[in-house]
């Protein structure tokens, strides 16, 4: 959506980009999105469980104020006092689909592949 051409990229790129680049553009996505994920579950694996925390995207969306409190939690910090009655109810949640749904049943289709 970015460029308007599905053959550039906007992101981090994988070890293995070059092998996607003759991937088709759906292809590519679920490479990418595979890869990442088990890149961070790989990174994440080699911590202490007492270094890790996994924040939900949707929760952190509903209720920010959660989140900023687990982080203050573990990271033994305090936030400044202007900022403890700064109220935030919500963030929208902007995970949707913005590809037709051909192309999205494209991607799951190749993420199947990385399964």
């Amino acid at each position: 959506e970015k460029f308007n051409d599905a053959g550039k990229w906007y992101s981090v790129k994988p070890a293995y980009y070059p092998r996607l680049l003759r991937r088709t553009p759906a292809e590519q996505v679920a490479g990418q999105v595979a890869g990442t994920v088990r890149k961070i579950e790989e990174d994440i694996s080699g911590l202490p469980v007492s270094r890790v925390t996994v924040m939900d995207y949707e929760g952190f969306c509903s209720e920010p104020h959660l989140t900023l409190d687990k982080c203050e939690t573990l990271m033994k910090f305090r936030r400044p006092d202007r900022m403890q009655k700064l109220e935030v109810l919500r963030f929208q949640v902007n995970n949707r689909v913005l590809v037709d749904q051909e192309t999205a049943a494209g991607i799951k289709a190749a993420l199947s592949e990385y399964n």
